[in-house]
């Protein structure tokens, strides 16, 4: 029983390293708000990378940063 047990929190362990991960910014639709706010009042600089980020977080750049650093906390 010990072994199947085991061989559960692996899979576990397994399964929870393939699952997506969220960029840091997650929910990112507000951050992305929240920035562009600050951007058109002057609180940020206007050539803050806002839409780099936005792509990165479309196009998987997140999860694939987060796959070099698997034992990174989240």
């Amino acid at each position: 029983m010990a072994a199947v047990r085991g061989m559960l929190a692996r899979v576990a362990k397994l399964e929870a390293a393939r699952a997506p991960r969220l960029s840091p910014f997650a929910p990112f639709e507000e951050f992305e708000a929240r920035c562009r706010a600050q951007m058109a009042a002057g609180e940020l600089a206007s050539d803050f990378p806002i839409d780099c980020l936005a792509r990165w977080e479309t196009d998987g750049t997140w999860q694939a940063a987060y796959a070099q650093w698997p034992g990174r906390a989240r």
